[in-house]
């Protein structure tokens, strides 16, 4: 409530992303995440030593990866450049077309040492299971990175704005970048989620006219797709559920018991 520019909005993305889908099925990490946005106000006030605390807390608390949070604090102070954020999209580009690569090879380096993760380079199948994959979804959230991109020196000039606006945009990089591998892709967790308070000021920044329709259309899309997918797929990474809004169980058969 204190940080976004419309509740509505935000708690679309929450419901319609399917953040709380994925939240409930990662619970630890989804508190480390709660913790770490306690950590807003000193990314804001440049207090580095009481953002590492709550930092620090949520990590050993909760989930080490938690530790991924730290470029919170610097990533806002990316210039609000087209050139720098299509050059790191260009980065992304190049991790996505490797990952492979780069599992192999950190399994050659991380697999043989005594640390919290090495038992999954040791058995690969951790690592390389699909977490999103290239479906409509991805190719529609690079839409709307593409489109904050373009138009970035819209967007009101303020730091609130910025830091929001900046964690977003990288947190789509990194889920782009690490779409194929369900392990690197808790790295963008921490940043991608800032959608639901990013997203609220990217809107209404948006003149009305074209933009804001193909906007609101990207955007809609977008919140339709992962929805859909956390909710109702069959082959849902987040729940194996049945939806009260789909009926999905077995047909009933004579002499048998329905399974639903």
């Amino acid at each position: 409530m204190k940080y976004s520019d419309d509740y509505f909005v935000s708690i679309l993305v929450l419901v319609c992303f399917g953040l709380l889908f994925q939240v409930t099925n990662i619970v630890r990490q989804g508190l480390a995440f709660a913790v770490c946005l306690l950590a807003i106000p000193y990314i804001l006030r440049r207090d580095f030593l009481r953002f590492m605390l709550v930092v620090a807390l949520a990590t050993f608390l909760f989930h080490r990866t938690a530790l991924f949070f730290v470029g919170a604090y610097f990533i806002p102070l990316i210039p609000r450049s087209q050139i720098i954020w299509l050059g790191l999209f260009g980065a992304a580009v190049m991790v996505h077309l490797s990952t492979q690569k780069i599992i192999l090879f950190l399994a050659g380096i991380l697999g043989g040492l005594d640390f919290v993760y090495s038992g999954y380079f040791r058995d690969l199948h951790h690592v390389n299971r699909t977490s999103m994959g290239m479906g409509f979804n991805v190719l529609l959230e690079l839409g709307l990175f593409l489109f904050v991109v373009v138009n970035l020196r819209r967007l009101p000039d303020d730091f609130k704005v910025q830091t929001f606006a900046s964690l977003y945009l990288f947190g789509v990089l990194l889920n782009f970048a690490f779409a194929e591998t369900a392990m690197f892709n808790r790295v963008a967790f921490y940043y991608h989620y800032f959608s639901f308070l990013a997203l609220p000021v990217i809107l209404h920044t948006v003149k009305p006219g074209r933009s804001r329709t193909l906007a609101y259309c990207l955007f809609l899309l977008y919140c339709l797709m992962l929805y859909d997918r956390a909710a109702f797929s069959q082959t849902s990474p987040y729940s194996r559920y049945d939806n009260v809004l789909w009926l999905s169980g077995e047909q009933v058969t004579p002499g048998r018991h329905q399974v639903v």
